[in-house]
């Protein structure tokens, strides 16, 4: 069946909106890592300077996850992107091996944070305590195995989109300022899948640096 011009417009806006994230979350790995070999690897950098460069890291991907979920609030057809985009900031900072368990609870208050945002007024409802379990198991288990995890890219590929599934379709009808459905569900989580598979060399190579 041909598609008529609505559904053509929707496809081209969503590689649209996927050509946008996956240049955005590039930028975001490559500025990442940079900062990360400057807290982690230099040898020229203090022992002070290695701690604000930890802090700096911290801001980047809590900060900028929460300044995204904020534009996805108003930002009308466009939503979904920075909500996603938000999320995969939020995930990619918690497969980081070398941070501290202090760092890495803040990363996970604030992704549980962002979960309780997108189910306010459905708390009460199975699926939400369903997605919140199996978010809970998923951030143990990262903390677990977390230096086996960061070198081997396919189980990183597998954790995040395990969360991406777990997130965005358990979402109720009503969330964060757009309305769900099962379309919309499956294209979050194909977008999210696509940026996390387009950093793979990125993130293979700093895992093997």
């Amino acid at each position: 069946m041909n598609m008529n011009s609505s559904e053509l417009l929707l496809v081209m806006t969503w590689a649209a909106q996927l050509l946008v994230a996956v240049f955005f979350i590039a930028g975001f790995v490559s500025f990442y890592t940079e900062i990360w070999d400057q807290a982690f690897v230099n040898p020229r950098r203090s022992r002070r300077e290695r701690i604000s460069m930890r802090v700096v890291l911290v801001v980047l991907s809590v900060g900028l996850a929460s300044i995204l979920h904020v534009a996805g609030y108003i930002s009308g057809s466009s939503a979904m992107m920075f909500h996603n985009i938000g999320l995969f900031i939020l995930v990619f900072s918690l497969l980081d091996a070398d941070i501290n368990i202090g760092e890495y609870l803040v990363r996970c208050f604030a992704l549980v944070a962002v979960w309780l945002m997108h189910h306010v007024n459905d708390f009460m409802m199975m699926k939400f305590a369903v997605s919140m379990i199996i978010a809970i198991i998923v951030m143990i288990t990262i903390w677990r195995y977390r230096s086996y995890i960061e070198p081997h890219f396919p189980i990183r590929l597998l954790i995040s989109t395990i969360i991406a599934l777990d997130f965005w379709f358990t979402l109720p009808y009503h969330s964060a300022s757009m309305h769900m459905n099962m379309s919309t569900s499956i294209e979050a989580v194909l977008m999210f899948f696509l940026m996390k598979l387009s950093t793979g060399r990125q993130q293979s190579l700093w895992a093997h640096n």
